[in-house]
């Protein structure tokens, strides 16, 4: 008998990102929340937060301290909502708003 394996998930946001696959789903799911449609970050290791743009652009580097668990500022370890902060989220690389 064939064992019946779930789906994995191709494009989801993860609150927590553990791996490059996790991230990579995260950007695949968007810059926005569904239900809600709240605009989504990324928070780093030492608590930076970076845009979806900024985390595309600079790809190579946040996979690379992912997997090396680097703490050198591109490590991102989880997803936060514009509605979970009082005041605008503005990315820490860039300087724009998100």
């Amino acid at each position: 008998m064939e064992t019946i394996r779930p789906a994995k998930s191709y494009s989801c946001h993860y609150r927590q990102i553990k791996s490059g696959k996790e991230l990579r789903c995260c950007l695949r799911a968007g810059d926005y929340a569904w239900p809600g449609g709240y605009s989504i970050a990324y928070i780093t290791s030492d608590g930076a937060i970076l845009s979806p743009e900024t985390v595309r652009d600079n790809l190579y580097s946040v996979i690379w301290s992912i997997k090396n668990n680097c703490d050198d500022g591109w490590k991102v370890v989880g997803t936060i909502l514009d509605c979970e902060t009082d005041e605008e989220m503005i990315c820490s690389y860039s300087g724009m708003a998100i």
